[in-house]
């Protein structure tokens, strides 16, 4: 499921998995896109580390990775 939204996606192919070790953390591209307003290009975003991408979380980007969020966006399940 998505960590952002907690919804349950029937097409893996919309999901991203954290190539963190030490992360089990999934975000669906929507979430990601819109209410995080995250880039999901590989060519393109700063998530993407020789070929593996890094979550929000990893990255302190998502609400819950960071002690208060002040920005005025959807917050993430865990956050809420």
């Amino acid at each position: 499921y998505c960590h952002f939204c907690q919804h349950v996606k029937v097409r893996a192919s919309g999901m991203l998995a954290c190539c963190n070790k030490d992360c089990t953390r999934r975000f669906c591209e929507h979430c990601l896109s819109k209410s995080i307003g995250d880039d999901v290009n590989p060519a393109t975003s700063p998530a993407w580390q020789n070929g593996q991408w890094h979550c929000p979380v990893c990255r302190k980007l998502c609400c819950c990775s960071i002690g208060e969020c002040t920005k005025s966006h959807r917050h993430c399940k865990a956050y809420r």
